[in-house]
């Protein structure tokens, strides 16, 4: 993604939505599907001094708003085994 936007002949912005998913009582036929899906995030925002580094604090932020969307659906569906 940081490569797209760096090559491409216009300015470019490519969102990044993490969408969090979880079935119950488990990924099967019929099971009921729980979606969450959270604000985009944009690599521009995360800028740092190199891609490299910028890769790093993006995927940081990625994993911290799949934590966050996964605590979100946990807490409003019932567990079930």
């Amino acid at each position: 993604m940081l490569q797209a936007e760096a090559i491409a002949q216009e300015p470019l912005t490519i969102p990044i939505v993490p969408i969090i998913l979880r079935y119950q009582p488990k990924p099967t036929w019929r099971a009921t599907a729980f979606i969450n899906i959270c604000p985009p995030l944009f690599a521009a925002d995360f800028r740092q001094e190199s891609d490299k580094q910028t890769a790093e604090v993006l995927t940081e932020a990625l994993q911290a708003a799949i934590l966050k969307g996964l605590e979100k659906i946990n807490a409003h569906t019932p567990i079930e085994n």
